[in-house]
């Protein structure tokens, strides 16, 4: 009875006595916990639902009719009276400005909203331009001329940020995504407030003299350690050249340095056939020379890096149709070809057996269209 009464006014095993009833700060806790947890699940759910939300207001106009709206002048691109036509054209990624080259070798600078001339550049003054080919989708480009040289040369934009107390009068009060002309490029005030100035920007390589005799069709591939350039001069002589670059470290002076060999076109082709076309694919070692009845000499390097006939193939086989667009898509592997009744195909090299060399192939007819095929271009992505 006394051991009893001893256990029981201790109380616990520390001596200390508890309380049934919690303390004031623990139930504030408590309570502040459960709220905030509360609160916490309420808002992943709310936050999940709003990013579903999101997901279904961008795909919405997937399911919706499309349309154009023209938002601008129109520029002309074909010739008129004292102009040379147009054969390429590209747009910066802001969609503010334009660039088109044209036959005699004129770049021109555009404003796209209105259509104003901002700049025009000759790239070789004094010269005649006689071949011309954009390859690829950076704005590389390959000049051919009448004195039997080619350049390669590299066209984009270029852009560049400037200060308030860089610009005076009304372009330094421009307001967010108001645009004005600058010198010869144009300026615009961004979201975050910068002033971005874009221009024209035009890499040139110094010319290489190939032959005596006008270059008529060209095209280049470029690799890793330089360019490979095939083009075939009025004498019907293909010349293959490999250009690189050598910087002088003294004076920071880029030269070309150029290697190749020339071949006599009767001796890479059985056909007779005035060459409309001249295509090189992404490595460098196979040509082709169509003709306008889409009969298309095949040509290729053999083990020694010299070119040699490897063969021909009709890439308008349909009963007189005449070849009237050529162009590798992505990848310069496979080659995408229209004519004149509207036909579009995508040709690609196919080996007949594993020990066969590739042969080009249709794989793809994308169907018959209402009037001629006259351009063929790649999304760049």
């Amino acid at each position: 009875m006394t051991t009893d009464n001893k256990s029981a006014s201790q109380g616990s095993f520390t001596g200390r006595r508890f309380g049934r009833k919690a303390r004031k700060s623990v139930m504030f806790t408590d309570t502040l916990a459960r709220r905030l947890i509360t609160a916490s699940g309420i808002g992943s759910i709310v936050a999940v639902s709003l990013v579903g939300l999101f997901l279904v207001w961008v795909v919405l106009p997937l399911f919706t009719s499309t349309g154009l709206e023209e938002t601008s002048s129109p520029v002309r691109a074909s010739a008129g009276a004292g102009e040379s036509a147009m054969v390429h054209q590209a747009m910066d990624d802001y969609g503010s400005l334009a660039w088109s080259l044209h036959t005699d070798g004129t770049v021109t600078l555009r404003e796209v909203e209105g259509g104003a001339v901002l700049e025009q550049r000759d790239l070789r003054p004094g010269s005649e331009v006689t071949a011309l080919k954009v390859s690829g989708h950076d704005g590389r480009t390959f000049l051919g001329f009448a004195d039997g040289s080619i350049q390669s040369l590299k066209i984009g934009f270029e852009v560049s940020y400037l200060e308030d107390e860089d610009l005076s009068g009304s372009l330094s009060e421009l307001a967010v995504g108001q645009r004005a002309p600058h010198g010869e490029g144009l300026i615009e005030r961004t979201p975050e407030n910068q002033l971005r100035l874009s221009r024209l920007a035009v890499e040139t390589d110094e010319p290489v003299q190939v032959g005596d005799a006008p270059i008529v069709l060209i095209d280049g591939s470029e690799r890793s350690g330089g360019m490979i350039v095939a083009a075939l001069d009025a004498g019907g002589t293909l010349h293959d050249r490999r250009l690189s670059w050598r910087k002088n470290l003294l004076t920071g002076e880029v030269r070309v340095r150029a290697s190749g060999s020339d071949h006599r076109l009767e001796a890479l082709r059985t056909t007779g056939g005035e060459p409309t076309a001249l295509i090189l694919n992404d490595g460098g070692d196979r040509i082709l020379l169509a003709e306008a009845d889409g009969t298309t000499a095949v040509i290729e390097r053999d083990g020694d890096g010299e070119f040699k006939a490897a063969g021909t193939i009709d890439l308008v086989p349909e009963e007189g149709a005449q070849l009237t667009a050529l162009a590798f898509i992505a990848g310069r592997v496979s080659l995408a070809v229209g004519d004149d009744q509207g036909g579009l195909s995508v040709w690609f090299p196919v080996r007949e057996s594993p020990t066969s060399r590739p042969v080009m192939k249709r794989v793809h007819e994308l169907g018959e269209r209402d009037g001629i095929v006259t351009t063929v271009a790649s999304s760049g992505r």
